[in-house]
């Protein structure tokens, strides 16, 4: 079976609306690995598919709102999205400064419920930072001073992410963040979400209920582990010529994100991640799906195969393949 990017079963689970201008992609046609080649050839061979698809507003649109954080989407890589992303929040935080309300109809709405779900987030330990990472159209800063008040108004768009994300937020908790967050909530004595339940949140007029909250034990970090071992797998499966849409389908983990680990891009992983990829290697290992450009990517990078890991521990940060040990 033939994998191809615009049928990715991992992006469709998280963005169902997009599925028919992915059948209509140029990207069908191409390996996903292929979209994130962080090489210099890897891109521009990238964007000159993107630049004869038509669906390419589309894509980029797509990756922009989602965020798409790695590879080429819609023409555009990764810095120049980020880019993008970070120029449109300026411009609509520019009229929300301004006050624009006569030539930007509905751009900007008052703060209320935004500052006051995050200030409920914070309460539960869940920070700014944390937030920011779920968004698109704010950077935590300027979150910080719509949670203390310094902003009336908002751009809408943002009002919209946060209230969006606001429930699944409520319902985690605070995984990824925790103490300071919590300590600015107590600080400023903040109202929690179930001072908000029954309510509207966006209306200025209605105030918390006078519950006391429950008090809440800070949340502990996931405990994390070095990424080489997993790192050394996938670089070992591309020698192979065994692409990254194999492990997606294995896993469940996109495709960008195992393209970073595979990349040496990030130092440490969730303990659970490393054991799923580490669970799933000997099916991946096993695929008979084929690649030639992930083979390119392979020799480009120097990876290598599984063989130099054999009798060596491949988890071990300090290990050396076999073929250097003797250096």
């Amino acid at each position: 079976m033939r994998y191809v990017r615009a049928a990715n079963t991992r992006d469709q689970r998280s963005a169902p609306t997009v599925t028919d201008w992915r059948d209509q992609a140029a990207c069908r046609d191409h390996d996903a690995d292929l979209f994130f080649d962080d090489t210099k050839a890897g891109i521009a061979a990238a964007k000159a598919i993107c630049a004869a698809c038509s669906m390419r507003t589309d894509c980029l649109e797509y990756a922009i709102t989602k965020p798409e954080r790695y590879g080429v989407f819609g023409g555009m890589d990764a810095d120049q999205r980020h880019a993008e992303r970070r120029n449109r929040w300026r411009r609509a935080n520019a009229a929300a400064q301004r006050g624009e309300a006569d030539t930007v109809t509905e751009t900007v709405v008052d703060a209320t419920g935004t500052r006051r779900r995050l200030q409920a987030l914070a309460v539960i330990g869940v920070g700014v930072r944390t937030v920011e990472r779920h968004i698109t159209t704010a950077a935590h800063d300027y979150l910080d001073r719509i949670r203390t008040g310094k902003r009336e108004r908002v751009p809408a768009d943002l009002a919209k992410e946060v209230a969006d994300i606001y429930p699944s937020l409520v319902a985690t908790g605070g995984v990824a963040a925790g103490g300071a967050a919590m300590a600015a909530a107590r600080k400023r004595n903040w109202p929690g979400p179930r001072a908000w339940e029954g309510l509207d949140i966006d209306d200025p007029r209605v105030g918390p209920m006078g519950e006391p909250q429950e008090p809440r034990e800070e949340p502990k970090r996931k405990p994390r582990v070095p990424s080489e071992g997993c790192a050394r797998r996938l670089q070992a499966a591309a020698t192979a010529g065994i692409p990254l849409s194999v492990v997606t389908e294995a896993t469940g983990l996109s495709v960008s994100f195992l393209s970073k680990v595979r990349a040496g891009k990030a130092v440490t992983l969730h303990a659970q991640t490393a054991e799923l990829i580490r669970r799933v290697w000997p099916q991946v290992a096993a695929s008979e799906v084929f690649s030639p450009g992930t083979i390119g990517q392979a020799v480009t990078n120097g990876w290598l195969p599984l063989e130099a890991w054999e009798g060596v521990d491949i988890d071990d940060p300090d290990a050396q393949p076999r073929q250097t040990a003797a250096a």
